[in-house]
């Protein structure tokens, strides 16, 4: 097909189908014989017993000899031939469609086939410039067949990438009418209408790269903000965790102080787990902390001395 792409099987339509409620009743005339033409055609197609893959070789073998028709200089020949091969390529699709056959190895050689046609045809013109001694000119159709694949690389790259590369002026379809127009003329506006085309063909492979470059950017953007998004989000769990810590360890231990008191374990509070340890200063804490380092370490022997003089008798 145009542009190598070959359209995957939905379904398949019958002549017993039956359309429930009024749409059928107010189907016109015109659409029903557009339906019953498209169902005789796509009957046609599997009865010849022909498969999407025979006729997109039969495609290549027609370019083939196109482009023997212009390498020796026979235009009409050539656009009819063009013409020919252009409905090949669309009856790949079609046969592939009626006959309910898809593959990947159809699809991949409906792509190759493209490129295989393209260069054929372009290439038999540049050979037909340098026959005729103006070889410096037989760069154009090379330049115009650079320029295609340069277009069909960008889809194929941004489909990859889960972008839509479609759009343009000058798609191969549009290439191919374009040349057959410039041939009809017999080679008199050969070389003003091959510069045309790859005028065309350039704007249309920036006019491709700015498009897909813009949905890029933006999806890069969209990932650097989520990336963003999902830091902070992650910081700001982690600080509420960390704040939480000491209010789940003190909840925690006063359970278990709840439990001993059930238990018959503690009878009476030691000071450390009364009440009115909440309420007191960190300054009050941590001064009784230090005095209980401190005696651990060996101080408490003096302060204890000390305390101890101090009475009175």
């Amino acid at each position: 097909m145009i542009d190598g792409r070959r359209k995957s099987v939905v379904g398949k339509l019958n002549n017993d189908q039956v359309v429930g409620g009024s749409n059928s009743e107010q189907s016109s005339p015109q659409v029903n014989s557009d339906f019953e033409k498209k169902t005789k055609f796509n009957q046609l197609l599997v009865k010849s017993h022909i498969t999407p893959n025979q006729v997109t070789v039969g495609g290549i073998l027609l370019s083939l000899v196109c482009a023997y028709f212009i390498a020796e200089g026979y235009f009409w020949i050539g656009i009819a031939l063009i013409t020919a091969s252009g409905l090949m390529d669309f009856l790949d699709g079609a046969v592939a469609r009626a006959r309910g056959v898809s593959s990947i190895r159809g699809k991949f050689l409906d792509s190759v086939s493209d490129r295989v046609i393209d260069t054929f045809i372009f290439g038999a013109l540049s050979w037909y410039l340098i026959g005729t001694k103006r070889g410096e000119l037989a760069l154009l159709p090379l330049a115009i067949l650079a320029s295609g694949f340069v277009i069909s690389y960008e889809r194929a790259k941004a489909e990859s990438l889960g972008l839509s590369g479609k759009g343009g002026l000058m798609e191969r379809a549009e290439r191919l009418i374009g040349l057959g127009i410039v041939l009809s003329f017999n080679g008199i506006i050969l070389i003003p209408g091959l510069i045309l085309l790859l005028a065309l063909t350039l704007i249309t492979v920036v006019h491709r790269f700015l498009n897909i470059w813009g949905q890029a950017s933006i999806q890069d953007n969209a990932d650097f903000i989520y990336n963003e998004w999902l830091t902070y989000a992650k910081e700001k769990r982690q600080k509420r965790l960390e704040s939480r810590t000491h209010h789940f360890d003190e909840r925690f231990r006063l359970q278990r102080i709840s439990k001993l008191r059930a238990s018959g374990q503690i009878k009476k509070t030691p000071k450390k787990y009364g009440k009115s340890e909440g309420k007191r200063s960190k300054r009050s804490l941590l001064t009784e902390k230090s005095r209980r380092s401190k005696d651990n370490l060996g101080y408490g022997f003096s302060s204890s001395i000390f305390r101890r003089s101090s009475k009175k008798p």
